[in-house]
């Protein structure tokens, strides 16, 4: 039987490891998504901005399916 992997363990599984940083990303990540709910439409395009490369980043991109490639993971340092 296959089981589905939890958000954390594709978070993990993306990033290649377990650590401080990416904890902390996919706590934030969390905390965001629960806060905007699901008031928003469905064609309504999400749109994360981060200021820093760390592993934190990693973990928004899965949990909020933002990626750069998609043009709606905007990183200014």
């Amino acid at each position: 039987m296959c089981m589905e992997k939890t958000l954390w363990e594709r978070v993990v599984d993306f990033h290649g490891h377990e650590c401080i940083g990416l904890a902390s990303g996919y706590r934030v990540a969390e905390a965001a998504m629960d806060a905007l709910g699901d008031g928003r439409d469905i064609d309504e395009e999400m749109v994360a901005v981060v200021e820093n490369d760390s592993c934190a980043v990693d973990a928004i991109q899965v949990v909020t399916g933002c990626t750069l490639g998609k043009g709606n993971l905007i990183f200014r340092d």
